[in-house]
Protein backbone atom coordinates (compact mmCIF):
# COMPACT_ATOMS: atom_id res chain seq x y z
CA UNK A 1 0.00 0.00 0.00
CA UNK A 2 1.46 3.31 -0.84
CA UNK A 3 0.64 6.75 0.95
CA UNK A 4 -0.55 8.93 -1.42
CA UNK A 5 -2.41 12.11 -0.76
CA UNK A 6 -3.66 13.72 -3.69
CA UNK A 7 -4.53 17.59 -3.82
CA UNK A 8 -8.64 18.13 -4.03
CA UNK A 9 -7.75 21.70 -4.40
CA UNK A 10 -5.28 24.15 -6.23
CA UNK A 11 -6.07 26.82 -4.07
CA UNK A 12 -6.53 27.89 -0.16
CA UNK A 13 -5.20 24.93 0.40
CA UNK A 14 -5.54 23.94 4.10
CA UNK A 15 -2.05 24.31 5.70
CA UNK A 16 -2.51 23.99 8.98
CA UNK A 17 -3.16 20.49 11.08
CA UNK A 18 -4.02 19.42 14.07
CA UNK A 19 -1.44 17.57 17.16
CA UNK A 20 -1.94 14.46 17.65
CA UNK A 21 -0.39 11.04 18.17
CA UNK A 22 0.32 7.87 16.44
CA UNK A 23 1.94 4.64 16.39
CA UNK A 24 3.28 2.53 13.80
CA UNK A 25 5.10 -1.01 13.43
CA UNK A 26 8.09 -1.36 10.59
CA UNK A 27 8.58 -4.19 8.94
CA UNK A 28 11.47 -4.94 5.77
CA UNK A 29 10.71 -6.91 2.90
CA UNK A 30 12.89 -8.91 0.73
CA UNK A 31 12.75 -5.96 -1.96
CA UNK A 32 15.72 -3.95 -1.47
CA UNK A 33 13.40 -0.39 -2.18
CA UNK A 34 9.85 -1.52 -0.38
CA UNK A 35 9.58 -0.68 3.07
CA UNK A 36 5.97 -1.44 4.96
CA UNK A 37 5.17 -0.25 7.31
CA UNK A 38 1.29 -0.44 9.59
CA UNK A 39 -0.39 2.89 10.79
CA UNK A 40 -3.13 3.18 13.69
CA UNK A 41 -4.23 6.38 14.23
CA UNK A 42 -5.12 6.89 17.97
CA UNK A 43 -8.49 7.51 19.47
CA UNK A 44 -7.70 11.11 20.38
CA UNK A 45 -6.93 11.90 16.50
CA UNK A 46 -9.93 9.50 15.39
CA UNK A 47 -12.46 11.18 17.42
CA UNK A 48 -11.43 14.90 15.51
CA UNK A 49 -13.09 12.75 12.46
CA UNK A 50 -10.91 14.63 10.12
CA UNK A 51 -11.11 12.84 6.63
CA UNK A 52 -8.12 13.75 4.84
CA UNK A 53 -5.73 12.48 8.24
CA UNK A 54 -7.86 9.57 8.53
CA UNK A 55 -7.32 8.90 4.98
CA UNK A 56 -3.21 9.25 5.43
CA UNK A 57 -3.34 7.73 9.00
CA UNK A 58 -5.11 4.60 7.76
CA UNK A 59 -3.25 4.48 4.72
CA UNK A 60 -0.83 1.59 4.49
CA UNK A 61 2.18 2.70 2.29
CA UNK A 62 5.65 0.84 0.14
CA UNK A 63 7.08 3.70 -1.82
CA UNK A 64 9.18 5.48 0.22
CA UNK A 65 9.59 8.71 -1.97
CA UNK A 66 5.76 9.70 -1.79
CA UNK A 67 6.60 10.36 2.01
CA UNK A 68 8.90 12.88 1.06
CA UNK A 69 6.48 14.46 -1.28
CA UNK A 70 3.56 14.23 1.75
CA UNK A 71 5.77 15.77 4.19
CA UNK A 72 4.66 19.11 3.65
CA UNK A 73 1.14 18.17 4.73
CA UNK A 74 1.98 17.07 7.86
CA UNK A 75 3.11 19.17 10.46
CA UNK A 76 6.46 18.59 11.98
CA UNK A 77 4.31 18.35 15.24
CA UNK A 78 3.76 14.61 14.68
CA UNK A 79 5.50 12.04 16.34
CA UNK A 80 5.59 8.63 15.90
CA UNK A 81 6.73 6.36 18.41
CA UNK A 82 8.24 9.29 20.02
CA UNK A 83 10.20 10.32 17.18
CA UNK A 84 9.50 13.91 14.54
CA UNK A 85 7.90 12.48 11.46
CA UNK A 86 10.20 14.54 9.43
CA UNK A 87 13.42 12.71 11.08
CA UNK A 88 11.57 8.83 9.99
CA UNK A 89 11.44 10.44 6.80
CA UNK A 90 15.22 11.49 6.45
CA UNK A 91 15.89 7.68 7.66
CA UNK A 92 13.83 6.44 5.86
CA UNK A 93 15.39 8.19 2.70
CA UNK A 94 19.07 6.96 3.99
CA UNK A 95 18.03 3.51 3.81
CA UNK A 96 16.87 3.79 0.39
CA UNK A 97 19.92 5.09 -0.73
CA UNK A 98 21.74 2.84 1.03
CA UNK A 99 19.76 0.08 -1.01
CA UNK A 100 19.98 1.70 -4.36
CA UNK A 101 23.80 2.24 -3.80
CA UNK A 102 23.83 -1.64 -2.94
CA UNK A 103 22.13 -2.47 -6.18
CA UNK A 104 24.10 -0.67 -8.62
CA UNK A 105 27.08 -1.51 -7.17
CA UNK A 106 26.16 -5.55 -7.79
CA UNK A 107 25.33 -4.61 -11.11
CA UNK A 108 28.13 -3.13 -12.15
CA UNK A 109 30.85 -5.55 -10.44
CA UNK A 110 29.05 -8.67 -12.34
CA UNK A 111 29.68 -7.08 -15.61
CA UNK A 112 32.89 -7.91 -17.01
CA UNK A 113 35.80 -5.79 -16.70
CA UNK A 114 36.54 -3.40 -19.94
CA UNK A 115 40.54 -3.17 -20.21
CA UNK A 116 40.49 0.62 -21.22
CA UNK A 117 43.76 0.09 -22.96
CA UNK A 118 41.28 -1.26 -25.52
CA UNK A 119 40.05 2.07 -26.68
CA UNK A 120 40.08 3.60 -30.19
CA UNK A 121 41.83 6.43 -29.40
CA UNK A 122 44.71 3.75 -28.43
CA UNK A 123 44.47 1.85 -31.85
CA UNK A 124 44.47 4.74 -34.26
CA UNK A 125 47.53 6.12 -32.07
CA UNK A 126 49.07 3.11 -32.62
CA UNK A 127 48.20 2.83 -36.34
CA UNK A 128 50.02 6.97 -36.45
CA UNK A 129 52.98 5.17 -35.16
CA UNK A 130 52.97 2.41 -37.65
CA UNK A 131 52.42 5.62 -40.30
CA UNK A 132 54.88 7.86 -39.34
CA UNK A 133 57.60 4.76 -39.12
CA UNK A 134 57.01 4.02 -42.22
CA UNK A 135 57.27 7.47 -44.14
CA UNK A 136 60.52 7.76 -41.94
CA UNK A 137 61.91 4.82 -43.77
CA UNK A 138 60.20 5.48 -47.10
CA UNK A 139 62.33 8.96 -46.86
CA UNK A 140 65.52 7.46 -46.01
CA UNK A 141 65.04 4.81 -48.65
CA UNK A 142 64.51 7.59 -51.42
CA UNK A 143 67.38 9.56 -50.04
CA UNK A 144 69.64 6.57 -50.77
CA UNK A 145 68.18 6.21 -54.00
CA UNK A 146 67.83 10.00 -55.34
CA UNK A 147 70.95 11.43 -53.68
CA UNK A 148 73.63 8.41 -53.46
CA UNK A 149 72.84 5.36 -55.92
CA UNK A 150 71.55 7.62 -58.92
CA UNK A 151 74.58 9.98 -59.41
CA UNK A 152 76.91 7.76 -58.05
CA UNK A 153 75.94 4.66 -60.78
CA UNK A 154 75.98 7.97 -63.39
CA UNK A 155 79.07 8.81 -62.69
CA UNK A 156 80.18 4.87 -62.96
CA UNK A 157 79.35 4.89 -66.19
CA UNK A 158 80.63 8.06 -67.18
CA UNK A 159 84.25 7.63 -67.18
CA UNK A 160 86.01 4.58 -68.20
CA UNK A 161 88.61 2.90 -65.60
CA UNK A 162 91.82 4.39 -67.29
CA UNK A 163 90.15 7.85 -67.15
CA UNK A 164 91.62 10.23 -65.00
CA UNK A 165 88.28 11.13 -63.13
CA UNK A 166 86.78 7.71 -62.49
CA UNK A 167 86.03 6.66 -58.66
CA UNK A 168 83.40 4.02 -58.87
CA UNK A 169 83.60 0.64 -60.57
CA UNK A 170 80.22 -0.19 -61.68
CA UNK A 171 79.93 -3.17 -59.96
CA UNK A 172 80.89 -1.90 -56.73
CA UNK A 173 77.93 0.86 -57.59
CA UNK A 174 75.55 -2.34 -57.51
CA UNK A 175 76.93 -4.35 -55.06
CA UNK A 176 76.69 -1.55 -52.65
CA UNK A 177 73.18 -0.44 -53.17
CA UNK A 178 72.04 -4.26 -53.92
CA UNK A 179 68.20 -3.93 -54.80
CA UNK A 180 67.47 -0.34 -53.20
CA UNK A 181 65.12 0.40 -55.93
CA UNK A 182 62.79 -2.94 -55.33
CA UNK A 183 62.64 -2.28 -51.42
CA UNK A 184 61.80 1.42 -52.01
CA UNK A 185 59.00 0.81 -54.20
CA UNK A 186 57.82 -1.69 -51.67
CA UNK A 187 57.79 0.52 -49.06
CA UNK A 188 55.88 3.15 -51.30
CA UNK A 189 53.28 0.56 -51.67
CA UNK A 190 53.17 -0.01 -48.02
CA UNK A 191 52.82 3.70 -47.08
CA UNK A 192 50.55 5.10 -49.70
CA UNK A 193 48.04 1.81 -48.12
CA UNK A 194 48.83 2.87 -44.66
CA UNK A 195 47.84 6.73 -45.69
CA UNK A 196 44.59 5.46 -47.20
CA UNK A 197 43.25 4.05 -44.19
CA UNK A 198 44.46 6.79 -41.84
CA UNK A 199 42.46 9.41 -43.89
CA UNK A 200 39.27 6.82 -44.26
CA UNK A 201 40.13 6.42 -40.67
CA UNK A 202 37.21 4.31 -38.57
CA UNK A 203 37.44 2.34 -35.06
CA UNK A 204 36.86 -1.15 -37.15
CA UNK A 205 39.09 0.30 -40.31
CA UNK A 206 41.39 -2.75 -40.79
CA UNK A 207 45.61 -2.49 -41.46
CA UNK A 208 46.56 -6.10 -40.84
CA UNK A 209 45.07 -6.75 -44.28
CA UNK A 210 47.72 -4.54 -46.10
CA UNK A 211 50.88 -6.78 -44.85
CA UNK A 212 49.05 -10.10 -45.66
CA UNK A 213 48.75 -9.13 -48.66
CA UNK A 214 52.29 -7.75 -49.11
CA UNK A 215 54.42 -10.53 -46.97
CA UNK A 216 54.98 -12.88 -49.86
CA UNK A 217 56.81 -9.80 -51.43
CA UNK A 218 59.10 -9.19 -48.04
CA UNK A 219 61.15 -12.09 -49.50
CA UNK A 220 63.26 -9.11 -51.32
CA UNK A 221 64.75 -8.27 -47.79
CA UNK A 222 66.66 -11.53 -48.11
CA UNK A 223 69.15 -10.54 -50.67
CA UNK A 224 69.51 -7.19 -49.38
CA UNK A 225 70.65 -8.59 -45.91
CA UNK A 226 72.56 -11.35 -47.35
CA UNK A 227 74.75 -8.65 -48.89
CA UNK A 228 75.12 -6.42 -46.29
CA UNK A 229 78.52 -7.20 -45.26
CA UNK A 230 79.37 -7.16 -48.55
CA UNK A 231 78.34 -3.77 -49.10
CA UNK A 232 79.67 -2.51 -46.44
CA UNK A 233 83.16 -3.63 -47.48
CA UNK A 234 83.03 -2.59 -50.54
CA UNK A 235 82.03 1.24 -49.68
CA UNK A 236 85.08 0.87 -46.96
CA UNK A 237 87.29 -0.08 -50.00
CA UNK A 238 85.77 2.54 -52.38
CA UNK A 239 86.43 5.17 -49.59
CA UNK A 240 89.95 4.81 -49.19
CA UNK A 241 90.22 7.09 -52.27
CA UNK A 242 90.14 11.04 -51.61
CA UNK A 243 88.61 11.37 -54.89
CA UNK A 244 85.46 9.12 -53.39
CA UNK A 245 85.48 10.70 -49.95
CA UNK A 246 85.13 13.83 -51.42
CA UNK A 247 82.19 12.89 -54.01
CA UNK A 248 80.28 11.52 -51.27
CA UNK A 249 80.86 14.17 -48.75
CA UNK A 250 79.74 16.47 -51.53
CA UNK A 251 76.65 14.18 -52.33
CA UNK A 252 75.40 14.15 -48.29
CA UNK A 253 75.46 17.70 -48.32
CA UNK A 254 73.49 18.24 -51.37
CA UNK A 255 71.05 15.78 -49.65
CA UNK A 256 70.45 17.91 -46.76
CA UNK A 257 70.20 14.75 -44.73
CA UNK A 258 71.62 14.29 -40.87
CA UNK A 259 73.17 10.41 -41.59
CA UNK A 260 76.08 9.15 -43.20
CA UNK A 261 75.67 6.55 -46.38
CA UNK A 262 76.81 3.23 -44.08
CA UNK A 263 73.48 4.68 -41.19
CA UNK A 264 70.94 4.77 -44.66
CA UNK A 265 72.40 1.69 -45.78
CA UNK A 266 71.76 -0.89 -42.57
CA UNK A 267 67.75 1.10 -42.02
CA UNK A 268 66.57 -1.84 -44.58
CA UNK A 269 68.12 -4.30 -42.42
CA UNK A 270 66.89 -3.57 -39.34
CA UNK A 271 63.11 -3.26 -41.00
CA UNK A 272 61.38 -6.27 -40.80
CA UNK A 273 62.05 -6.53 -37.04
CA UNK A 274 60.51 -3.36 -36.79
CA UNK A 275 57.59 -4.27 -38.57
CA UNK A 276 56.83 -7.38 -36.35
CA UNK A 277 57.23 -4.87 -33.37
CA UNK A 278 54.57 -2.15 -34.89
CA UNK A 279 52.39 -4.91 -35.62
CA UNK A 280 52.14 -6.28 -32.31
CA UNK A 281 51.50 -2.87 -30.57
CA UNK A 282 48.83 -2.65 -32.70
CA UNK A 283 47.35 -5.79 -32.38
CA UNK A 284 47.46 -5.08 -28.13
CA UNK A 285 45.08 -2.29 -28.68
CA UNK A 286 42.57 -4.10 -31.12
CA UNK A 287 40.16 -6.24 -29.14
CA UNK A 288 39.94 -10.03 -30.11
CA UNK A 289 35.94 -9.51 -31.54
CA UNK A 290 37.42 -6.17 -34.15
CA UNK A 291 37.27 -7.48 -37.37
CA UNK A 292 41.27 -6.59 -38.14
CA UNK A 293 42.07 -9.06 -34.95
CA UNK A 294 42.53 -12.13 -37.56
CA UNK A 295 44.40 -10.41 -40.06
CA UNK A 296 46.60 -8.65 -37.62
CA UNK A 297 47.17 -12.31 -36.07
CA UNK A 298 47.95 -13.43 -39.73
CA UNK A 299 50.38 -10.74 -40.79
CA UNK A 300 52.51 -10.94 -37.33
CA UNK A 301 53.04 -14.56 -37.74
CA UNK A 302 53.77 -13.97 -41.79
CA UNK A 303 56.12 -11.55 -40.82
CA UNK A 304 58.10 -13.55 -38.04
CA UNK A 305 58.04 -16.41 -40.45
CA UNK A 306 59.74 -14.35 -42.89
CA UNK A 307 62.09 -12.98 -40.06
CA UNK A 308 63.05 -16.55 -39.59
CA UNK A 309 63.49 -17.47 -43.43
CA UNK A 310 65.80 -14.49 -44.15
CA UNK A 311 67.85 -15.15 -40.79
CA UNK A 312 68.25 -18.78 -41.86
CA UNK A 313 69.05 -18.11 -45.36
CA UNK A 314 72.06 -15.68 -44.00
CA UNK A 315 73.80 -18.02 -41.51
CA UNK A 316 73.23 -20.31 -44.75
CA UNK A 317 75.06 -17.95 -46.90
CA UNK A 318 78.05 -16.64 -44.02
CA UNK A 319 77.99 -20.58 -43.87
CA UNK A 320 78.70 -21.57 -47.40
CA UNK A 321 81.26 -18.27 -47.42
CA UNK A 322 82.85 -19.27 -44.33
CA UNK A 323 83.67 -22.90 -45.69
CA UNK A 324 85.01 -21.61 -49.02
CA UNK A 325 87.23 -19.98 -47.02
CA UNK A 326 87.98 -22.76 -45.47
CA UNK A 327 88.54 -25.24 -48.28
CA UNK A 328 91.62 -23.06 -49.64
CA UNK A 329 93.59 -23.14 -46.50
CA UNK A 330 93.07 -27.06 -46.03
CA UNK A 331 95.58 -29.30 -47.17
CA UNK A 332 95.24 -32.98 -48.09
CA UNK A 333 91.51 -32.94 -47.65
CA UNK A 334 88.85 -33.81 -50.43
CA UNK A 335 86.19 -31.05 -51.10
CA UNK A 336 83.90 -29.92 -48.09
CA UNK A 337 81.18 -27.55 -49.25
CA UNK A 338 78.11 -29.55 -49.87
CA UNK A 339 74.61 -28.31 -50.25
CA UNK A 340 73.65 -30.42 -46.62
CA UNK A 341 76.66 -29.29 -44.75
CA UNK A 342 77.33 -25.44 -42.87
CA UNK A 343 79.57 -24.59 -41.22
CA UNK A 344 78.85 -24.17 -37.23
CA UNK A 345 82.24 -23.01 -35.30
CA UNK A 346 86.07 -23.16 -35.33
CA UNK A 347 88.66 -22.69 -32.45
CA UNK A 348 92.09 -23.90 -31.02
CA UNK A 349 92.57 -26.37 -28.98
CA UNK A 350 95.59 -27.33 -26.95
CA UNK A 351 96.27 -31.10 -26.25
CA UNK A 352 99.34 -32.96 -24.37
CA UNK A 353 100.14 -36.03 -24.88
CA UNK A 354 103.38 -38.48 -24.62
CA UNK A 355 103.33 -38.53 -28.36
CA UNK A 356 105.13 -35.51 -30.01
CA UNK A 357 103.35 -35.69 -33.03
CA UNK A 358 100.02 -35.59 -30.95
CA UNK A 359 100.42 -32.76 -28.89
CA UNK A 360 100.20 -29.05 -29.45
CA UNK A 361 98.31 -26.60 -30.47
CA UNK A 362 95.27 -27.88 -32.91
CA UNK A 363 92.92 -25.83 -34.35
CA UNK A 364 89.17 -27.55 -34.79
CA UNK A 365 86.47 -26.71 -37.26
CA UNK A 366 82.72 -27.80 -36.35
CA UNK A 367 80.64 -28.34 -38.93
CA UNK A 368 76.40 -29.82 -39.17
CA UNK A 369 77.93 -33.53 -39.48
CA UNK A 370 81.68 -33.46 -39.31
CA UNK A 371 85.04 -32.31 -37.05
CA UNK A 372 87.94 -31.24 -38.56
CA UNK A 373 91.00 -31.27 -36.57
CA UNK A 374 93.87 -29.56 -38.05
CA UNK A 375 97.86 -28.33 -37.28
CA UNK A 376 98.71 -24.73 -38.51
CA UNK A 377 102.59 -25.29 -40.54
CA UNK A 378 102.59 -23.04 -43.63
CA UNK A 379 99.22 -24.23 -43.68
CA UNK A 380 96.57 -26.19 -42.38
CA UNK A 381 96.62 -30.16 -42.96
CA UNK A 382 94.50 -32.62 -41.83
CA UNK A 383 95.24 -34.50 -38.67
Amino acid sequence: AVVSTQSTGKKNKEKQRKKGQFSFETLFTSTPFQVHYSVMASSEIEKKDDPKLKSILNSSFSNLKAIQDEVDIISTDFVIDGYPIRNVVIIQRLIRKFNQQKRFRDLVLSYPKVDASLSPRNRRKALQELYTSELTYTSALQTLETCYRVPMHKHSLAFPPNHYNFIFPVNSVLCIFSNLPALLQLSKKILNEVDNRIKHWVNSQMIGDVFVTVTPFLKIYAEYVNNFEKSMKTLRELLTNPKAVDFVRLLKIHSHCGLEIPDLLITPVQRLPRYELLLKELMRYTEPGHIDYDNLQEAIGSVQKMNRFINHHKRMTDGSIKMASIQRILKGFPDIIKTSRYYLHDGLLQEGDTIKENEGDFHLFLFYDILIATKEKKQFILV
